[in-house]
């Protein structure tokens, strides 16, 4: 799972909600995922900047409330899990 979440977000950001839909996940687990991801520095949280060209190409547009929007994104050098 980790392998396909990382395949994902090699793609480009992406919001938590949309990669949930994506990889047909429980919120709950992939946010555990996400942050075990996180502390092994494979990926990490980006927040883009709160203007209309930031969120013309945004799939979350109309619906964020500004900075609680979260996306994620694969960490530089954050290619491949430990082990795989």
């Amino acid at each position: 799972m980790i392998n396909r979440i990382l395949e994902e977000l090699k793609k480009g950001p992406i919001t938590f909600q949309e990669l949930a839909r994506k990889l047909e996940l429980e919120p709950a687990i992939l946010k555990e995922l996400l942050e075990l991801m996180a502390c092994k520095g494979l990926v990490r949280p980006v927040r883009p900047e709160c203007t209309p060209k930031a969120c013309a190409g945004c799939p979350e547009a109309g619906k964020c409330h500004g900075p609680t929007y979260t996306g994620y994104e694969a960490a530089p050098g954050g290619t491949k899990p430990t082990g795989a």
